[in-house]
C-alpha cells in the first residue's frame, strides 16, 4: 500500500520547474554592485488538477510488479515439477524392475513346471551343490566370480590348474 501513496514527478512538472529556475537572474549578472544579495525567488506556480490526479505512473509501476509476481509464481511450480519428478525417479525405476522380476519369475516357474520330475530334482540338486561350493569358497559377493589366485601362493596354483584339467574333484 506503501507505493501507491509514492508519487514520482511527472515530466511536465520538471520541465517548467526547470524554465522557472532559468529564468532566474544569474548572481553575477543581476547584483554587479552587492555580492551578498540573494536572487528572487521565482513565482509561485501552480500544477494544474489533471498532473496531481493523473496516477498513470502508479498503474504502470502496479503492472510491473504483478508481471513479476506471475513470473515468479511460473518458475516456482516448474521447480516444484522438477523436484517431483527428480523425487518419483527412482520409484518408477525400482517400479519397472519389480514388473520385469516377476514377469521372469512367472516365466520360469511356467517352465519348471514342464519339466518331467528327475529333472528339476537334479537342477535343484546341482544348484544346491553350487551354492555349498560358494560358501565354502569364501565368496563375499553374491554372483561375483570366485578368484581362485586369492588365497593361494603361486606353486599350489600350479598343481590346483592341473588337477582341475585332469577332471580331479579339488576342494577349495
Amino acid at each position: 500500500m506503501a507505493l501507491l501513496h509514492r508519487r514520482s514527478t511527472s515530466k511536465r512538472a520538471s520541465q517548467k520547474m526547470w524554465e522557472n529556475n532559468a529564468a532566474m537572474p544569474d548572481d553575477a549578472s543581476a547584483n554587479d554592485n552587492v555580492s551578498s544579495a540573494r536572487p528572487e525567488p521565482a513565482a509561485f506556480v501552480p500544477t494544474p488538477f489533471d498532473e496531481i490526479i493523473d496516477i498513470s505512473d502508479l498503474v504502470a509501476e502496479r503492472r510491473r510488479l504483478q508481471r513479476n509476481l506471475w513470473a515468479m509464481r511460473i518458475i516456482t511450480i516448474v521447480l516444484l515439477i522438477a523436484a517431483i519428478a527428480v523425487a518419483c525417479f527412482p520409484l518408477a525405476l525400482q517400479f519397472e524392475s519389480d514388473r520385469n522380476l516377476a514377469a521372469t519369475t512367472a516365466t520360469t516357474a511356467k517352465e519348471v513346471a514342464g519339466w518331467p520330475y528327475p529333472q528339476a530334482e537334479d537342477k535343484l540338486t546341482a544348484a544346491r551343490a553350487y551354492n555349498k561350493k560358494l560358501a565354502e569358497s569364501g565368496q563375499p559377493i553374491l554372483g561375483g566370480s570366485v578368484r581362485r589366485r586369492s588365497r593361494r601362493i603361486p606353486s599350489q596354483r600350479r598343481g590346483f590348474r592341473l588337477k582341475e584339467r585332469q577332471g580331479i574333484p579339488v576342494t577349495a
